[in-house]
């Protein structure tokens, strides 16, 4: 299969440059005045979605720390209290 740069643009089911370019004008004579505040709104949805998930990150740390911590200390107990049994 030959993809030249050029035939990358005529795969099946794609638009061809014209097609894409005719869409965004008429994207941008119906949306023109509104894209601004589409863009301000999804600006301000990646920023909230970026917050979400490092509040996230930090209460799973927050999680699973005391458990680590808990659990090591389980485990040092478990091996003292076999050593104490076997003897």
């Amino acid at each position: 299969m030959n993809l030249e740069p050029r035939c990358l643009a005529l795969l099946p089911g794609m638009p061809n440059w014209a097609e894409i370019l005719i869409i965004v004008v008429l994207a941008l004579v119906l949306f023109g005045k509104k894209l601004p505040m589409f863009g301000r709104n999804l600006g301000r949805g990646t920023r909230n979605l970026k917050t979400g998930v490092l509040d996230l990150r930090e209460e799973f740390k927050e999680i699973k720390s005391p458990e680590e911590s808990d659990v090591k200390k389980a485990d040092a107990g478990d091996t003292t209290s076999e050593n104490t049994s076997d003897a």
